[in-house]
């Protein structure tokens, strides 16, 4: 009886211990929890604090990760790891050790795709889409866009959805995408108003900047006004000085884009302001103010600046700009009637295309081609706008190529990714065949019900691929029927036109074409007086206009620019005549109502039947003709515009230099070698 109590006694006892223990135990597990949760959330408030401090131009983004790095553990959870890391690698990519990047990456990439988070998945890889665009891979970039975008709608973590969407915007603004990325600016617009510990007002200023800046390259100048504006009212009391200038600048840009110059020119005194600590804005700035007093034709004042800009310029050896200055400061000399000027404008304009800076050589041609009417050189000029006009053809040609191939590559990531889920499928049912087989009890039933698995998944996944292909063919097609049409007003383009006459020689068509290329007059004056919406105006009413005199299989085409070409089948010389005069007419008779106000328009007319006088097409093509036409055309610009000139035949000299005529064209009208017949606009 006495053990019995004393083994009851020990009992008791041990019990007691092992219960002061786990009390113990369980104890510190709470203090270490505690204490993994505050250390978790101290880390996260430094990142904060990163991002905060990482618009600084002084800021040491390196050193200040560095300890946060290096107190990071197994046990620190992975979202908090996976951010510090992914600020980490962007300090590698920005020193350009791209490799060391993408291996900081790469160690957590197992544990994100094991998490199923999309959170984390979404972060991680938008990161790596971020090095490849810091990298100058932007091709590369793209191909993950769909994976990204595929993810997005699952994030729920505001900062996440903040960095993706505002790098999907960026990506978009390059691809000229400026509709997709104006939506994904506004999402990450409303991210931003549920984050916490960031700095908001600097994010949504530089978010409204974002939206002012593609709202000007899509031509939407009032309502780039209106969004710059709000930024501006919202920073007042902040001392933002960069995005300070990109919004008066934008206000500048819009401005000048109405024909509102004297705003546009207080717009840019306002960013000037904010230039002081950045040198290369100011050049531009500087730059700006001689082009918007040239414009005013203060040029006096703009020589000022354009020195003052230049000299700036060649002490940052900044040598596109300091080239831009010396243009403008050539145009400025023509202009004051010193005709050296020209010369020093002729030789930024080599600059440019030896250096083949499509863009600036496509705006400095047509400035010089202003510059030779001015000095009455039209020859000149005409050989001028005939290069910009091929300039501007190889642009858009080489941006139609890339947004071709651009689109295809996101198709055909689309397509490999349904082959691989594909692939996946199929080698889960294998095991699962294999490890059925196993089981020979049930065989028979499992291998009626795998096969029925295997084909109903096999039919969707054949579906869902046959309508990707349809639906790629369906852009394709679209895409296609795009790049034959004008966008601004509906008209078949260059392109088109290329493709209905190669139709027409390889059918070997034998009826007659009439030509008729048309040049409204003084457009630049419309645009420079009234800003190019109005000329957009201008151009679709014509466009309107000279549509009416199309018969059903004839053809109207926007050539380039304020050119329009006519293709009238089956007409004679003496019926093309009567058309030219009715083309005349249309244009002139009525002023055009633009929003602004009415304004008067007059064009000039080159005129041409094809087969031409005693060629054939396959001696002288459409092309030639064409030529022939647009010669006649500057015959007429040279006449004083308002104005058609028909190349009707060939004089006695033309027929004794007829295997020149060809080749030679330019020797055509110099040497009276043909015909013309010039039609003055009855009104």
């Amino acid at each position: 009886m006495k053990f019995a109590k004393t083994q009851q006694s020990f009992s008791q006892a041990l019990c007691l211990l092992l219960l002061s223990f786990a009390l113990i135990g369980y104890a510190s597990l709470v203090e270490a929890q505690t204490a993994e949760a505050e250390s978790n959330k101290s880390v996260q408030s430094k990142l904060d604090d990163y991002l905060n401090q990482s618009q600084a131009d002084d800021f040491d983004g390196k050193a200040y990760l560095k300890p946060i790095v290096d107190s990071l553990s197994p046990a620190t959870p992975l979202a908090t790891r996976l951010r510090a890391l992914s600020y980490w690698a962007s300090e590698f990519a920005y020193a350009e050790r791209y490799d060391e990047a993408n291996s900081i990456l790469d160690s957590l990439a197992d544990e994100v795709k094991k998490s199923h988070d999309a959170n984390l998945q979404a972060e991680l890889l938008a990161n790596r889409i971020d090095l490849l665009v810091i990298a100058d891979k932007v091709d590369e970039a793209f191909v993950k866009v769909p994976d990204l975008e595929a993810i997005m709608p699952k994030v729920t973590s505001p900062r996440i959805n903040y960095y993706a969407y505002n790098l999907l915007s960026s990506l978009y603004t390059q691809w000229s995408r400026y509709e997709v990325a104006l939506a994904y600016l506004i999402k990450a617009q409303s991210a931003l108003d549920h984050m916490q510990g960031i700095n908001q007002l600097r994010r949504r200023l530089y978010l409204k900047s974002s939206i002012a800046d593609i709202q000007i390259r899509l031509e939407q100048w009032d309502l780039a006004l209106k969004t710059s504006q709000e930024a501006l009212v919202e920073m007042e009391g902040n001392a933002f000085p960069a995005l300070s200038y990109e919004l008066w600048f934008t206000q500048y840009y819009a401005y000048i884009s109405l024909g509102d110059h004297e705003k546009g020119l207080n717009a840019l005194k306002k960013a000037y302001a904010y230039t002081e600590n950045f040198p290369y804005q100011r050049a531009i700035v500087l730059n700006n103010f001689g082009d918007s007093y040239m414009r005013l034709q203060q040029l006096d004042k703009a020589k000022s600046h354009l020195q003052e800009a230049l000299e700036l310029a060649q002490s940052l050896d900044y040598g596109d700009m300091i080239r831009t200055v010396e243009f403008n400061l050539g145009f400025i000399a023509v202009k004051q009637g010193d005709s050296l000027g020209l010369q020093q404008m002729k030789r930024v304009v080599d600059y440019f295309r030896d250096t083949e800076q499509s863009s600036a050589l496509e705006q400095t041609l047509k400035e010089l081609a202003q510059a030779y009417e001015l000095m009455g050189r039209y020859k000149e000029q005409a050989a001028a706008l005939k290069e910009r006009q091929s300039i501007r053809e190889k642009i858009l040609q080489n941006s139609q190529s890339k947004a071709l191939a651009e689109m295809q590559a996101l198709y055909d990531n689309r397509d490999k990714a349904q082959r691989i889920d594909l692939l996946e499928q199929r080698n889960k049912l294998s095991e699962q065949i294999i490890e059925n087989n196993r089981q020979q009890t049930v065989i028979t039933w499992l291998a009626i019900v795998l096969g029925g698995f295997v084909f109903f998944t096999l039919l969707l996944l054949y579906r869902k691929v046959k309508e990707s292909n349809r639906k790629l063919q369906q852009a394709n097609v679209a895409l296609s029927e795009q790049t034959k049409r004008d966008p601004l007003t509906g008209l078949e383009n260059r392109r088109s036109m290329q493709l209905t006459m190669e139709a027409r020689k390889t059918k070997n068509v034998a009826t007659s074409m009439g030509l008729v290329l048309l040049d409204i007059d003084n457009f630049k004056k419309i645009n420079d007086t009234f800003g190019h919406h109005t000329g957009d105006e201008v151009l679709v009413e014509m466009s309107q206009r000279l549509r009416e005199l199309c018969r059903e299989d004839d053809s109207l085409v926007r050539w380039g620019g304020e050119e329009f070409l006519f293709c009238f089948n089956r007409v004679t010389q003496q019926q093309l005549v009567t058309l030219v005069q009715r083309i005349q007419h249309a244009v002139s008779a009525e002023p055009v109502q633009t929003s602004k106000q009415s304004i008067e328009v007059s064009a000039t007319v080159g005129f041409i039947v094809l087969p031409f006088s005693h060629f054939s097409e396959s001696e002288l093509d459409w092309e030639s003709a064409l030529k022939l036409a647009d010669l006649a055309l500057y015959s007429g610009k040279a006449r004083g515009r308002h104005c058609a000139v028909g190349v009707m035949g060939l004089t006695e000299r033309g027929h004794a230099h007829m295997d020149d005529l060809i080749n030679n064209s330019d020797a055509a009208i110099e040497e009276n070698w043909l015909v013309l017949e010039f039609l003055e606009d009855a009104e």
